[in-house]
């Protein structure tokens, strides 16, 4: 007989703890609940506070922001400002005041899941949200100081905070040191509250590059903002360089505004602004008047910027242009702007409606304006300067031709001025001036500055024109032409450098 035995073996293993890792979509409703998952609409969160903090890497305790996408159902209402976030260089990061949350390397997805449409002349569903406060200036909707990764902001509404949103301003007010990069604002619509002290609505600073306003909508103050339509708190969206670098590679693109358009201040380095499709509106009334769409309160050399179809609506009674350059040229490329005044101050202009061509004021050289106008083309060419044969002219020449009578400085003792050099013409009346120092000397045309004597007289035009060619070594911002003794409200400085 054959006996069948059979061992039995138990294997006893250690349980290991489960890891519940925190959900990268988070939901949030004015129905939920803060100790709800917040996996879904039916167990959504109820602040956005517990929605951000509950992202991948972020903490309630550590008034931390995670990373992730929040969705967000129509009807929420919160206490401050919707999102609030401050990176490392914040002054305030170490002890965040009430509101903000901490962001080191957080990026956010905050998306509204729309159900109605929003001002000013919304073109896309958003959803309403009421956040911020309007009783001053420091409860906007959304806040960003210092974030440096990629927040998105879609299909939102807000509705009468004092400013809507601000980005680039530190928690203490401080509008340098703050900047922010990577933002879009996608579909999101706000209307101010219109108190003399409110806006702007988007407030743009402290150094801050890389913002994208899409589908953008902003209700400008210009109606009652104590400072009048040009206030910088008259504004729909202010880009604002005082006392930073600057902002730049902002683009603004099928936007609508209201009783405000865009205010451009340069900072120390200039900036940029590109913008399409641009509409800015007034009431209509021919009674309340408007800034312009556009508005640069500086232009130079470390400005840029590219306007395309850029439109105004019932601008009120005053005349004013669509598109301000205060600055000096080259100014904005602006291709085809409509309504109001044109365009006014120095531009390069592709294209015009006709109608508001012939409405402006000023002429486009008086403007020192460039390009396309009503079929003719304005500019300059130096064809004519190179003509060496004589030519009538109607005043006589004050600056002294022959170069044995120009003088160069010795502010460093090193100047050399070699004349009888070959000069465009085939001649030797030309003169080289040349310095072993770094140290900058001017060569005087007249003499001295003071040798050339002339009494003014309003509206008399100063004429001044030389050749000059550096050598390999010297950049076309090392040569210049100045005037001495009088102060101009137009100057133009145009050279050559060729080697």
């Amino acid at each position: 007989m054959k006996t069948l035995s059979l061992i039995f073996f138990a294997v006893l293993a250690p349980a290991l703890p489960v890891q519940v890792q925190a959900q990268t979509d988070v939901y949030v409703s004015p129905t939920g609940n803060d100790a709800n998952t917040g996996l879904d609409l039916t167990s959504a969160k109820r602040t956005m506070f517990a929605a951000l903090t509950s992202l991948p890497g972020g903490s309630a305790k550590r008034l931390l922001c995670g990373s992730g996408t929040v969705h967000v159902a129509a009807g929420l209402l919160q206490m401050y400002g919707f999102v609030w976030l401050m990176g490392p260089k914040d002054p305030n990061y170490a002890h965040p005041p009430a509101g903000w949350l901490r962001c080191d390397g957080c990026t956010t997805n905050i998306v509204g899941m729309p159900n109605t449409s929003s001002g000013p002349n919304g073109h896309k569903p958003t959803v309403s949200v009421s956040a911020g406060g309007n009783q001053n200036n420091d409860q906007p909707a959304i806040w960003l100081s210092d974030t440096q990764l990629a927040h998105n902001f879609s299909n939102l509404a807000f509705a009468y905070p004092g400013r809507s949103v601000v980005i680039g301003e530190c928690s203490n007010h401080a509008r340098s040191g703050c900047g922010v990069s990577g933002v879009v604002l996608d579909n999101v619509t706000s209307l101010i509250m219109n108190k003399p002290r409110s806006g702007p609505c988007t407030d743009i600073t402290g150094g801050s590059f890389w913002i994208w306003l899409r589908d953008y909508g902003c209700l400008g103050n210009a109606y009652n903002a104590a400072g009048g339509r040009f206030a910088n708190n008259a504004a729909a969206v202010l880009i604002d360089g005082t006392g930073n670098p600057g902002n730049g590679l902002i683009h603004i693109n099928d936007s609508n505004f209201a009783g405000g358009g865009i205010k451009f201040i340069p900072g120390t380095n200039g900036g940029s602004l590109y913008a399409s499709n641009i509409t800015e509106e007034g009431l209509g009334d021919r009674v309340h008047d408007i800034p312009p769409v556009v508005w640069f309160t500086g232009f130079g050399g470390a400005v840029d910027s590219y306007l395309s179809n850029i439109q105004m609506a019932d601008p009120g009674p005053t005349p004013t242009p669509a598109i301000q350059n205060d600055g000096l040229g080259p100014g904005p490329t602006v291709a085809n702007t409509t309504g109001g005044n044109g365009v006014q101050g120095p531009a390069t202009v592709l294209n015009q409606n006709g109608q508001t061509f012939t409405a402006q004021r000023i002429s486009p050289i008086l403007s020192r304006q460039t390009g396309f106008f009503n079929g003719y083309m304005v500019g300059e060419t130096d064809s004519a300067r190179r003509i060496a044969g004589l030519v009538p002219v109607r005043f006589k020449n004050l600056a002294v031709s022959e170069s044995s009578s120009w003088v160069a400085t010795q502010y460093s003792g090193a100047t050399t001025l070699s004349i009888s050099q070959s000069d465009p013409f085939g001649g030797t009346s030309a003169a080289k001036a040349s310095s072993s120092s770094a140290m900058n000397e001017q060569m005087y045309f007249s003499k001295a500055c003071q040798a050339t004597q002339y009494t003014p007289h309003a509206g008399d035009w100063i004429i001044g024109g030389t050749w000059i060619k550096g050598n390999s070594r010297t950049s076309i911002n090392g040569l210049g032409l100045h005037s001495a003794g009088f102060r101009s409200s137009r100057s133009a400085t145009r050279c050559t450098s060729r080697v």
